[in-house]
């Protein structure tokens, strides 16, 4: 068919940052900083490697969209409760600086790659709900700094069932309206439990961020050079400016110091599951440079 986009079914997942908008640039620039290195953990987390993904930024927010072939009864569990961890572990990291508190909305359909950008239901759908006032009034009325919806089919296949050890009866039904975009839809919030200090997982994350991230420099949200997560462009290791873009970027992976501290079961910032140069563990199925492969 002349014109026709092939697709292919992807978990799409998309996050929002409160009260972005608000902030000065130079803190904005700081925010956004600590969340493609927060995201990119949370990948980490779910057993896929980030270059394996889409990434779409969207200045207050980044959409993802996950390699196809994964297993989402892990994936899933797993990308829940990394945003929260991680979270966690941002706030306690940054103490005086911005809180980043975060509506994320998790969806699947078939994606397609366009020239601006992608289509999908998921993609849009993701959108309408983390904008949405159900999503804003749950955050709102919550004392910690996530908030997660959860399409009814991605509840019932995966979440219902209790994988990744969530627990069904922390989830609520709400039904998302936005009469002005004809969008209605039934979704599963997960409201993160207010913190009390670091999570026993974001506990073995916070060494990781002072060690790879060079400590005081990271803490005041500046680019680091040589050694750092963010290397200047041109070096290499991928260029800033292409981070939501289609192109690859570099690995958060390559830039981290060997002695960032180690666990068997929560890797730290910027760490992958499986070792280095090794695909055990990873998900890999697919990825902006083969977006369409197995069709």
């Amino acid at each position: 068919m002349p014109g026709h986009a092939r697709g292919v079914r992807r978990l799409c997942l998309l996050v929002d940052i409160e009260g972005y908008s608000k902030l000065l640039h130079p803190e904005q620039l700081k925010v956004q900083a600590r969340l493609r290195l927060l995201l990119d953990g949370v990948i980490r987390r779910s057993g896929v490697r980030p270059s394996r993904c889409e990434r779409q930024q969207k200045g207050d927010g980044e959409l993802v969209i996950l390699p196809s072939g994964i297993d989402e009864s892990r994936v899933v569990p797993r990308l829940v409760t990394g945003l929260r961890d991680l979270l966690d572990a941002d706030r306690h990291a940054h103490r005086g600086g911005h809180r980043i508190r975060m509506r994320a909305a998790l969806d699947q359909s078939v994606v397609h790659l366009s020239a601006e950008g992608y289509v999908g239901t998921a993609v849009v759908g993701t959108e309408r709900v983390v904008n949405s006032p159900t999503l804003r009034q749950a955050l709102a009325a919550h004392d910690g700094d996530l908030v997660v919806a959860v399409s009814g089919p991605l509840y019932e296949d995966v979440l219902r069932h209790g994988w990744g050890g969530l627990d069904a009866a922390d989830f609520r039904q709400v039904t998302v309206r936005n009469p002005g975009k004809g969008f209605a839809a039934t979704v599963w919030t997960w409201p993160a439990a207010a913190p009390h200090g670091p999570s026993p997982a974001s506990r073995t994350v916070l060494p990781g961020l002072a060690a790879a991230a060079g400590g005081a420099a990271y803490a005041a949200g500046e680019f680091l050079g040589a050694g750092g997560f963010f290397d200047p462009p041109g070096d290499g290791h991928g260029d800033v400016r292409d981070h939501g873009d289609v192109r690859d970027h570099g690995d958060v992976r390559d830039h981290v110091p060997e002695h960032v501290p180690e666990h068997p079961d929560v890797p730290a910032y910027g760490q992958d599951p499986a070792p280095h140069g090794s695909d055990a563990g990873q998900q890999d199925g697919g990825g902006h440079d083969g977006f369409f492969e197995g069709l």
